[in-house]
């Protein structure tokens, strides 16, 4: 996946959303779960641009798909965590756990289906004369 800075190049975007893109991903992972406020306050950019380089469809897709790769291997640490503790281990905690990284993969597989748009052409339907 392309990071935050490739996603603003290939927009074709201000030199301040390139600026942004970079603290974005020289924070990560703590800027994916930061809401434009805590980013406005953490950098001393404003609010309203924050917002504005979050609700950009690309910078979605990108947080959606890194965060969702961070709660699956989450879970799969907590999986390992509960199997070392042996008898203690609660199977519902597991199947929960389980759960989650079956999302996360759903979330993921979802963010790399692109749109596809086929054109096609149909003439106009002539109508056959009677006899």
């Amino acid at each position: 996946m392309k990071s935050t800075l490739e996603i603003i190049q290939s927009l074709d975007l201000t030199e301040e959303m390139k600026r942004m893109a970079v603290i974005f991903d020289q924070g990560m992972p703590d800027t994916l779960y930061m809401n434009h406020y805590e980013l406005a306050e953490k950098t001393g950019i404003p609010s309203d641009r924050w917002e504005e380089f979050l609700d950009l469809k690309e910078i979605q897709r990108f947080i959606q798909s890194k965060t969702a790769k961070l709660a699956e291997v989450a879970a799969r640490k907590a999986i390992r965590e509960l199997e070392r503790r042996g008898s203690e281990t609660s199977s519902g905690a597991i199947k929960a756990l389980n759960d989650i990284i079956e999302k996360s993969k759903i979330l993921q597989q979802a963010n790399r289906r692109t749109k596809q748009i086929v054109f096609s052409y149909m003439p106009p339907r002539q109508e056959v004369p009677r006899k």
